[in-house]
């Protein structure tokens, strides 16, 4: 459970509403919505364990996430040209049955269609 308490503050601020709190309608309360609860407590554990491992962050403010794939394949002892050939070797080009144009399924999604009884009754 995470409790924490504001006074006189704006603890979340709504981007779209000129960052102005935001409100909820029926009580004046401040709401605080679960990605900015999220994003406390990714700064709380950045701040308390810099960087110790088992505790890096994955997703920080200003870090694109290439760079952030990159740090976590090699922690795992993986380069990039295997992953990418991984992948290469699980995906499917398959023909869309609706339309006739080729798609590719990535890895471990299965295609299904089936045809309703109306398309049959139309196809015969």
């Amino acid at each position: 459970m995470i409790l924490f308490d504001v006074e006189n503050g704006n603890p979340n601020g709504d981007p779209d509403g000129g960052n102005m709190p935001r409100l909820d309608p029926e009580t004046g309360y401040g709401l605080v919505t679960d990605v900015c609860l999220k994003r406390k407590i990714r700064n709380y554990v950045e701040t308390v364990k810099e960087n110790a491992e088992g505790y890096r962050i994955y997703i920080k403010d200003g870090v694109p996430l290439n760079r952030s794939d990159a740090e976590g394949l090699a922690a795992c002892g993986v380069d990039e040209k295997t992953i990418k050939e991984a992948k290469k070797k699980d995906e499917r080009i398959v023909n869309n049955p609706s339309n006739g144009k080729r798609m590719l399924v990535p890895p471990r999604v299965a295609v299904g269609f089936k045809v309703s009884n109306v398309l049959k009754s139309k196809l015969k």
